[in-house]
């Protein structure tokens, strides 16, 4: 109450940059300031321009919030402030937050049901969107939606002129990634889970790769594949 509402957002903003910075330094306690932080940011109407909420704010918050397991917070906020995004973008980051939380909770049918029906033009959305698509395939074994899709991604990138390299190639190495890992459930080959192994530890880049990592390992389990560390 001792600042103007400009000088007070002024505040908010650069305590939350400081926690995003620490919290990309590896410190995972920074992640609950960063959510009390938003909390007072909403509260004082903080992160209002022209009376709308910006979409990447409305991101940030549902991001930070998943990160600690606030689901239910998340969806009530997504239910309580959606009203004030721009109408232009409100179907789309709706849907990919609420996804979002679906992922999260491992409600894979839940996140088939709300991507469904929405298209994204923001290729971030796009991209992000069609990841979510593809863990719950591979977590429901629909294995020809998974595999139509990821032919579909493929040609997705390779057309897109306005993606870099670089993130481009860390999509295909997650699509080719997934694609190995269902021949090897397939044909229980634990030459090629080992190859998969060390592909996920080195340098290769790649969305999601603790997940892949995590679906390497429930299968090194299941085929009895001893790890060398």
């Amino acid at each position: 109450q001792l600042f103007a509402v400009s000088e007070f957002s002024n505040i908010v903003f650069t305590l939350i940059n400081e926690a995003v910075r620490i919290l990309n330094s590896g410190n995972k306690s920074a992640a609950k300031v960063l959510f009390e932080l938003y909390n007072v940011g909403l509260e004082n109407n903080s992160f209002m321009y022209n009376e709308e909420l910006l979409p990447d704010t409305f991101r940030n918050i549902c991001v930070n919030a998943c990160r600690l397991g606030e689901f239910e917070w998340t969806l009530k906020f997504i239910e309580d402030y959606n009203p004030k995004l721009n109408q232009k973008y409100r179907v789309t980051a709706v849907a990919f937050n609420k996804a979002r939380v679906f992922i999260n909770k491992k409600d894979y049918e839940e996140v088939i049901a709300t991507l469904r029906e929405v298209e994204f033009d923001d290729i971030t959305y796009n991209l992000n969107t069609r990841l979510m698509l593809l863990v719950s395939y591979f977590e429901l074994d629909e294995l020809d939606a998974l595999d139509s899709l990821i032919k579909s991604f493929n040609v997705y990138l390779r057309r897109k002129t306005n993606i870099s390299e670089r993130r481009k190639s860390s999509f295909k190495n997650f699509n080719s990634t997934i694609q190995d890992i269902v021949r090897v459930k397939e044909r229980r080959d634990k030459v090629k889970l080992k190859n998969i192994r060390k592909k996920l530890e080195s340098k290769m880049i790649a969305p999601n790769k603790d997940w892949l990592l995590g679906k390497v390992e429930e299968l090194e389990k299941e085929l009895g594949v001893k790890v060398e560390r």
